[in-house]
């Protein structure tokens, strides 16, 4: 039987994946965004997975909003003299 080893993270070294501060990564998990795992001793660890996932959504919630209310790409934005 294969065993599926998931890779967990502390919460500085989500930080650094995600390229945030410790204070957004903490805001992310009391939006539900994020939900890290206890270690007996109380600590948050974040799998890896979820943080793939959750760069993913973002990634696709980024794409589809960035043409609405936008210039198109390649556009230039009117200058009035």
């Amino acid at each position: 039987m294969a065993e599926i080893i998931e890779t967990l993270l502390t919460a500085k070294e989500a930080c650094e994946y995600l390229r945030v501060s410790l204070f957004t990564l903490r805001k992310m998990e009391k939006q539900g965004l994020l939900k890290p795992f206890r270690t007996p001793g109380g600590h948050r660890r974040y799998s890896l997975e979820m943080l793939n996932e959750y760069l993913e959504r973002s990634r696709n919630c980024f794409d589809k909003s960035e043409g609405e209310g936008s210039d198109r790409e390649g556009d230039l934005p009117q200058t009035v003299s």
